[in-house]
């Protein structure tokens, strides 16, 4: 049960990771060209960090699936 819980919480961390990496990539757009390359240096470790993310959560909901079935 608890392993169910802590995979909730990884995928909402996914999803907000996806949406900091969206806003800081478009961010990136409108600002000084000095900013512009840390925000989407910013944006890529988000994305890398959500998909990071969303593959243990894949793997943790395939795991309590097989381990223990509703």
């Amino acid at each position: 049960g608890f392993l169910f819980e802590r995979k909730e919480h990884l995928a909402f961390g996914a999803v907000m990771l996806a949406w900091a990496g969206c806003a800081a990539y478009f961010a990136a757009g409108r600002t000084e060209p000095e900013l512009r390359a840390t925000l989407r240096t910013i944006a890529f470790r988000a994305f890398v960090a959500a998909a990071a993310l969303a593959t243990v959560v894949a793997a943790l909901g395939t795991y309590v699936a097989i381990y223990k079935s509703f």
